[in-house]
């Protein structure tokens, strides 16, 4: 009687965790990652040098958070080849002006490549998918 009140107990304890890891499996945040536009959208982060850079990216704007620090520019599509898994944006600096850059997608769409020119020199920096947050949160 003891054992097999102990093996229902375990039974049901085992089925309860069994179903809050496949529930927190399943809430895992759900992107459209249907076109590169839609992929790019959300919470990057990549370590350029010493420093952790942090991107939120809207359906027009880049808000880009380093050091305490947040810059917001505005960008469009340039080109975007969803059977290249890859997309170029102009971001604009105001004054400052303009450049591309061109993201190439990993094929789970969860990391991307990074390329710009600089005085005619490709830069490259490898960004990872974080969240779905397009801006910062204050604290």
């Amino acid at each position: 009687m003891k054992r097999q009140r102990l093996v229902i107990c375990f039974l049901t304890v085992s089925v309860l965790l069994l179903t809050c890891a496949f529930l927190a499996c399943s809430h895992r945040d759900k992107r459209d990652i249907s076109t590169p536009e839609k992929a790019l959208l959300g919470h990057w982060t990549t370590h350029e040098g010493p420093q952790k850079v942090n991107y939120y990216i809207g359906d027009s704007k880049i808000i880009t958070a380093i050091a305490g620090r947040t810059i917001e520019t505005d960008y469009y599509v340039v080109e975007s080849n969803n059977d290249e898994n890859s997309i170029t944006i102009r971001v604009d600096m105001g004054e400052a002006g303009a450049f591309d850059k061109r993201f190439d997608f990993s094929k789970d769409r969860r990391s991307v490549t990074e390329t710009l020119e600089v005085f005619g020199n490709p830069i490259t920096n490898k960004w990872k998918y974080v969240d779905s947050k397009t801006e910062p949160q204050l604290k």
